[in-house]
């Protein structure tokens, strides 16, 4: 089975559209979606505020929230601490760049898995990065 890390942006994508989401539950099956505590502690403070800002109403907001949360069941959380090993390398390959991001890196590098995102940030840190024009090149191959 194929495995991809998800960025926090992808997981916000996944609430707000429709491709993205559809994405995942086609390839459930045959491919294991994968995030950090850290990723989805990041999706749940920025999404409110997204849609805040398209003048969603409370309900939306709450009901966006479920969703997120639902989606645990397409996406595997992995605790900080199974990933805290790879902190410093994490750390090294982004000098000079977000370290807040350190957590996928290190369970990229852990896994040796590519990641799913929209951040520049991760490209030439040593890893396989896709973006979601392309990522479907990765899902179905």
């Amino acid at each position: 089975m194929k495995r991809i890390v998800i960025d926090a942006n992808i997981l916000i994508r996944a609430i707000l559209g429709i491709k993205v989401a559809s994405r995942i539950a086609q390839h459930a099956a045959t491919v294991q979606f994968l995030t950090t505590e850290i990723a989805f502690l990041e999706a749940q403070k920025h999404l409110p505020n997204v849609l805040s800002r398209r003048g969603a109403e409370i309900e939306r907001i709450r009901l966006s929230l479920e969703d997120l949360e639902r989606l645990k069941q397409s996406v595997i959380v992995i605790p900080t601490e199974i990933i805290a090993p790879f902190e410093t390398q994490a750390r090294l390959r982004l000098l000079k760049r977000d370290q807040d991001d350190w957590h996928l890196l290190a369970l990229c590098l852990g896994l040796q898995t590519p990641l799913w995102t929209e951040d520049n940030d991760f490209f030439g840190v040593g890893i396989t990065t896709w973006k979601s024009a392309l990522i479907d090149l990765f899902l179905n191959a």
